[in-house]
């Protein structure tokens, strides 16, 4: 029998996607060193979801625009994102902040 998971409909806006899979992008701000914001993150990780390309600067000048390759990235290397320019600590409490008030930072998250 198929799980209440499996039931589910697949997200369709980034902040579907950002209070669904709030760790998620949080390692993603993390893969990217500060580069993405929570809604940039949450973005990126739709794009996989959806089998799409995903035209951030970061994404076309790193993985030609394909974010599959950060998003396995971010959660292969959850367990090692500590510390300056990876903190995954900070980077959850700007997810959860971003959800909580629609309040992130402009341009990156540790800049």
């Amino acid at each position: 029998m198929p799980t209440a998971s499996l039931l589910r409909p697949p997200p369709t806006s980034t902040s579907d996607v950002l209070r669904r899979y709030p760790h998620i992008c949080a390692h993603i701000i993390c893969e990217s060193l500060g580069y993405c914001t929570p809604s940039l993150s949450a973005s990126i990780l739709l794009a996989f979801i959806k089998k799409e390309k995903h035209y951030c600067e970061w994404l076309m000048s790193c993985y030609s625009c394909e974010p599959v390759v950060p998003v396995k990235n971010a959660i292969r290397h959850r367990h090692s994102h500590r510390g300056y320019m990876a903190e995954c600590k900070h980077a959850l409490a700007l997810v959860r902040s971003a959800i909580a008030t629609g309040e992130e930072p402009l341009f990156a998250s540790w800049f």
